[in-house]
């Protein structure tokens, strides 16, 4: 590949560089992307609502195969310059290529005809190299206002090296594509990647490894260097909650520091307390004997009538028992909540869910929950995402289902109110994990948890069995048969002996 000091600019007409970094050409308005009518309205619509948007810094192409002899390729100075320097008689001109990007279309709706992609144009390059066919771009392109990106969809970005037609008859010649799925540019990330052409004619394919030892074959490769940046608006939801964060955060630390200033004058005294805790602990812990011997006695000799009053009034117990086990587990959540707002907490729970928030943020799905890039994942999308797809993960996550489920029969009559909020919940989870094979499972799931007194039915974990139960019963025959095997040749061989 050409090395960036040795280009030259070509005596093409004279260009100007933009105060954006792109590159303006005395081109014809129907080659530049900025001039058209359906920019300017991308750009007017961009304007008035913000929408995903990408920049494409064209850097170069490289080693481009010769072009060959063409009648409908006219070279003017419109499109070529010559070889080396000066405009002399008899010196030959060398094409000079665009780089053209191809769109599809992203908004077209469910059933209507696709519409034509979207083009956009390059100008012609700034630099050329000497002897190779490689060109210097370094032309950044906006393509605002993408709307429906659907960047799990599998969308595909075409670049085309093209040498543009002359006047009005003759054609574009294509010297080569490249496709880049925009799935895996992720919002925010500036990819600077060099991509391998695959070239159009027959003089160089870069599909496969075959080289054919004729003058037709060119060995090298030809590649286009780009550097892409995808941007995005915040959804709607996720950028309120985002707005709400802030604010909460700043009141907790508002008042973390209100309260750690109050008590200020008392910490040397709550400092000697501690110390003097800690230095007659010792001590202490001898005249704590004298009361634990007597509370140890009665306490084993009431366990029998206490243990009998419980069993009897057990109906009874339980639902206050559930309560309390409630209340408690609503304030040690609402007291962690507390902790982990404080500027410590955040710290150590942000370096504890980092890799899992950035491993999320890094998939296509993330990205399309978090972004405006499309229609909003599905919650079975997003569960089918974030469970676990190995046989015994699997089993635990539907043992936990089932008893979450069952759960509502600790408090009676009561628990069916919280069936009509996990039904729904219940259901979207066992549709993640066994729709495929099982796609009747998920009215099953959903009718055991809304009617009453149903719940014993384990629907996540017969799922479990029907999907893995016949591998893991075949599996074990076998296992069982060359264990059988071995014991009875093991046998005759004793015998022989």
């Amino acid at each position: 590949m050409a090395s960036p000091s040795s280009y030259r600019s070509p005596s093409s007409p004279s260009r100007h560089h933009t105060p954006g970094g792109g590159v303006s050409s005395p081109l014809p308005s129907s080659t530049s992307c900025f001039s058209s009518p359906a920019a300017s309205a991308a750009a007017a619509s961009a304007a008035a609502a913000p929408a995903a948007s990408l920049k494409i810094k064209v850097v170069g192409v490289y080693d481009l195969p010769p072009l060959p002899p063409s009648a409908s390729l006219v070279l003017t100075s419109t499109n070529s310059s010559p070889a080396k320097g000066g405009s002399g008689v008899g010196v030959s001109p060398v094409p000079l290529p665009i780089v053209r990007v191809s769109l599809p279309s992203l908004e077209a709706p469910n059933g209507a005809p696709q519409r034509p992609p979207k083009v956009f144009s390059t100008s012609l390059p700034t630099s050329r190299h000497p002897t190779r066919s490689s060109f210097r771009y370094d032309e950044t392109l906006t393509l605002s206002n993408l709307g429906n990106l659907n960047l799990g969809g599998g969308h595909r970005m075409v670049l085309s090296v093209v040498i543009p037609k002359s006047g009005e008859g003759g054609e574009d010649f294509v010297l080569g594509t490249v496709a880049v799925k925009l799935g895996e540019l992720g919002v925010g990330k500036e990819v600077d990647h060099l991509f391998t052409i695959d070239v159009s004619n027959n003089s160089i394919n870069n599909n496969n490894n075959n080289n054919n030892n004729n003058n037709n074959t060119c060995k090298t490769v030809s590649t286009i260097r780009l550097k892409l940046h995808l941007t995005a608006p915040l959804r709607a939801e996720v950028a309120s909650l985002k707005a709400f964060s802030a604010i909460y955060f700043a009141a907790v630390d508002t008042l973390t520091d209100a309260l750690s200033s109050k008590l200020q004058p008392l910490q040397p005294s709550i400092s000697r307390a501690s110390t003097f805790l800690t230095s007659t602990s010792g001590g202490m812990n001898r005249y704590l004997l004298i009361p634990a011997v007597p509370a140890a006695v009665a306490i084993a000799a009431s366990f029998p009538l206490v243990a009998g009053i419980f069993v009897v009034g057990f109906p009874i117990f339980l639902p206050l028992l559930t309560f309390f086990l409630l209340f408690l587990f609503l304030g040690s959540l609402l007291g962690t909540t507390l902790l982990l707002s404080t500027r410590h907490g955040r710290r150590k729970f942000t370096h504890s869910v980092n890799p899992l928030v950035t491993a999320f943020m890094a998939s296509p799905l993330g990205q399309q929950f978090v972004f405006e890039t499309g229609p909003r994942p599905s919650p079975v999308q997003l569960a089918d995402h974030l469970l676990p797809t190995s046989i015994w993960h699997k089993l635990g996550v539907s043992l936990a289902i089932d008893f979450v489920g069952s759960c509502s029969y600790l408090i009676p009559a009561a628990g069916e109110v919280f069936d009509l909020a996990w039904a729904p919940a219940q259901t979207v989870l066992v549709m993640a994990m066994y729709d495929k094979e099982m796609p009747y499972l998920k009215y099953v799931s959903f009718a055991e948890e809304i009617l009453p007194f149903t719940d014993i039915i384990p629907t996540a974990s017969l799922g479990w069995c029907r999907e893995f139960l016949p591998t893991l019963v075949k599996g074990g025959g076998a296992r069982l048969g060359e264990v059988v095997g071995q014991y009875g040749k093991g046998g005759k061989g004793k015998g022989r002996n």
